[in-house]
Order: structure tokens, then sequence, then C-alpha cells
């Protein structure tokens, strides 16, 4: 058992999310991934932005968008400080989080503030290990490259090219949805097929969820 699970027992019931996954219980899946995230950061990695973005994306699954929306700004202004030592995407998952999280809401101090992000990173001179392919996506975003291009570089293993598809894809939609083209957005997300390997990213779970709301309102 994980260290920080093992403290919480203290206080409260471990979270057992997979438990309730397997059950059909998504709701009670999603509070116990958040109390997992929760925890993590309160015991374990408070060094790392992994725990508040991926609390961020439960939030924003069981509905409290502008909860997410806050924690990811959170994320972006603790990154422009240099807070972070550790980070899965170099530091730019939280920006572009907080990019699609402005663009649903209409919120341009959110815009603001992840184009800062993204921004700052994109400037550094040296490349940092694990930027490559989210300095792609924040140039799809920045308009500074298209959805062709980031095709053509995917990896060619296929676990990793399965993950740069799914978030190419998702961040590709945003961007013609900010440009008002929703059925571009669904185009592309239509694409997405259920992947085939146990790592998912994050924003898989995103595209699902606003994509089943796209065709809701397309339906009605």
């Amino acid at each position: 058992m994980p260290r920080h699970l093992r403290e919480w027992n203290k206080y409260g019931e471990n979270p057992r999310p997979e438990d309730a996954l397997k059950s059909g219980n998504l709701r009670g899946a999603l509070e116990g991934f958040a109390m997992q995230h929760l925890l993590e950061f309160r015991f374990r990695n408070r060094n790392s932005d992994t725990p508040a973005i991926g609390f961020g994306v439960t939030l924003w699954l069981l509905g409290d968008v502008y909860g997410a929306a806050m924690e990811w700004s959170k994320v972006c202004g603790e990154a422009i400080r240099g807070r972070y030592s550790r980070s899965r995407q170099a530091a730019f998952q939280g920006g572009l989080l907080l990019w699609f999280a402005s663009v649903w809401l209409k919120d341009e101090d959110w815009h603001s503030e992840a184009e800062a992000l993204l921004e700052k990173l994109l400037r550094k001179k040296r490349p940092v290990m694990g930027a490559t392919h989210p300095s792609k996506l924040a140039k799809l975003l920045r308009r500074e490259t298209d959805l062709l291009q980031l095709e053509s570089k995917y990896s060619d293993v296929t676990l990793l090219r399965e993950r740069e598809q799914t978030q190419a894809l998702f961040y590709a939609g945003v961007r013609a949805f900010e440009e008002g083209n929703v059925e571009e957005t669904e185009r592309l997300w239509n694409q997405l097929e259920t992947p085939k390997n146990s790592l998912i990213e994050l924003e898989y779970y995103l595209l699902l969820h606003e994509r089943g709301r796209l065709n809701k309102i397309n339906d009605a």
C-alpha cells in the first residue's frame, strides 16, 4: 500500500476508485480518484504538478468546471514561479488544460494565464526532458503549427503514438471550437477510438465527456 494511503488510515477510509469503476459506479470512482489526488498532494508530491492536474480533471468530470479551472490556474501560477521540480509533461499540461477551460468557459483572464505559461516554456533555450510533444501541442493551440504536422512526427512506439494522437486530437478540437467551428471539433473528436493500451491520457476522458455534450447539443 502506498505510504500516503497508509498515513491516511489514521484519519479515514482509503479511497477505492478501481472497485467503484468495476461495479459501474462512475461517480463513486471519480470521488475516489479525487481523494487519491488530494492525498498524493498532501502527503507526498507537493513539488509535482501531477496531483493537482489530476484533481482538476476529476472536478471537471464531476461537473465542477470552475473548480477545475481554478485548480489548473493555480498550477499555472506555481509553474510560472518555478515551484515544481517534477512534472510528467515538462509543466506544459496545466497551461494546456487551462487553455481548454478558458475556451469552454469564455474566460479571457484564464486564457491569458495559460498563454503566459506556454509562452514562458516555449521560450526556454534549453530543451526540458519530456517537453517535445507538449511543446508541439502548445504551438498547435497558438496556431504556430497544425495537426498534419503533428501527425507526421508521432512516435514509432505504439504506446507513445497512441497517447500523442489522443492529446493532439483533443487540442486540435479545442482550437477548432475556439474558432467557432463546432462541426470540426466533432469531426476530430469522433476520430478517436478506444485506446488499446492501459496508460490513457487525462485528455481522453475530457474528450469523451465533452464529445457527449456536443452530440446532445447537435441532436437537440
